[in-house]
């Protein structure tokens, strides 16, 4: 009798515990099929109707780590499609601007995002990479120029490679999980739970985007207006405000060995009347001008790539709003003490023409007294 009770006992318990993996498996499943319908339901509703609220659920997705790997490389590919804008016809012998601009800011809080752009077979000035590390993409505009075009009139199509990949270090909560949790700490009254280990989740997307680009002869190409004059003249300079940051340090290399310097210009620029494009040059109070980034001798490697010889450019676009901090370090100064003398900042066309966006551009010149100290920077171990 007491047999058949024990017997009696195991089996009801083995019974309980089979059901009990059985409607697990079940809630997992079907848990799984419900998340996948949410996220099917957000995409068919994006593709539909894209807008910034839908581009953040979908990016809210992402960073729960919910969508399965190819339900992410389509959601990626969807928030990346660029707006693509060129000019109207380019001069024959000069390369092709390309502004390509996402449509959406898109964040991340819990991964990072690695994105690659580039023109597919042009070399390294055409590349733009965003660093691993970053959490947000920006809607500011890249800029691409196609250096391989034929020397002859024509319509050229190239394209744009779009490479992203999103780390995320955040797990997912499943339903199973969230039983266990409310388990231990409703029913069995346990204040301490062991948390499963977060799991690294990736999502990637490899895809490219065609562009027509059309040449022409010079007299029959695109031509950028300069404008300058009274009253517009007045109203760009009204824009612009020159402040400075006295207790701001930087550092860099010189000729003559490492320098830091103290105090930094920040020019802000709201909603210009017209576009604005500078190249930047300082000239010291002894009547020495030093153009940026010409400072970098031959078969150097200690210098940092960003004083190589290229301009320091500021390049704003019309009814927009932007800060520029002068990198000081990038003129070179190597004696120690205080110095004086006036920012420069002269009309550069070709930068602005660089820009398809950009039809017209302010040719006048801005001066701003500036004050600054430089000292010896010695290393520290």
């Amino acid at each position: 009798m007491v047999r058949k009770r024990i017997v009696a006992v195991a089996f009801w318990i083995l019974a309980a515990t089979g059901t009990l993996m059985v409607l697990s498996v079940l809630c997992l499943a079907i848990d799984s099929r419900v998340r996948s319908w949410r996220v099917e339901r957000a995409i068919r509703r994006f593709e539909t109707a894209p807008s910034l609220v839908r581009a953040d659920r979908l990016m809210e997705q992402l960073d729960h780590g919910i969508p399965t790997p190819q339900q992410g490389e389509r959601i990626l590919r969807l928030l990346l499609q660029p707006g693509i804008t060129t000019r109207t016809a380019y001069p024959v012998g000069q390369p092709a601007g390309i502004s390509a601009e996402l449509p959406f800011r898109l964040y991340v809080p819990h991964g990072s995002i690695q994105l690659r752009q580039g023109i597919e077979g042009e070399e390294t000035p055409a590349k733009r990479q965003i660093p691993r590390g970053t959490n947000t993409l920006t809607t500011t505009p890249h800029f691409f120029l196609v250096h391989s075009l034929p020397p002859e009139p024509g319509i050229y199509r190239v394209n744009i490679s779009y490479d992203c990949t999103m780390d995320l270090q955040r797990r997912r909560i499943s339903l199973w999980e969230r039983i266990r949790v409310y388990t231990m700490t409703r029913i069995l009254k346990r204040t301490r739970i062991f948390a499963r280990r977060a799991q690294r989740k990736t999502y990637r997307c490899r895809f490219t985007v065609p562009v027509e680009i059309k040449v022409t002869e010079k007299e029959m190409a695109e031509r950028l207006d300069l404008i300058c004059g009274d009253p517009i003249d007045k109203t760009v300079r009204e824009s612009i405000t020159a402040n400075v940051l006295a207790d701001r340090h930087g550092v860099y290399e010189s000729l003559a060995g490492r320098r830091g310097y103290r105090g930094s210009t920040i020019l802000a620029f709201e909603n210009p009347p017209i576009a604005v494009a500078w190249q930047l040059s300082l000239r010291l109070a002894d009547g020495r001008e030093l153009p940026p980034g010409s400072v970098r001798p031959a078969g150097s490697r200690e210098l940092p790539p960003e004083t190589d010889g290229r301009p320091q450019r500021i390049r704003v676009r019309a009814g927009s709003g932007d800060l520029y901090v002068v990198d000081l370090g990038r003129f070179g100064i190597e004696e120690p003490g205080e110095h004086s003398g006036t920012l420069l900042l002269r009309p550069d066309p070709n930068y602005a023409y660089e820009d398809p966006a950009i039809k017209s551009v302010w040719n006048g010149t801005l001066e701003y007294p500036i004050s600054f100290f430089v000292y010896t920077k010695t290393r520290t171990p």
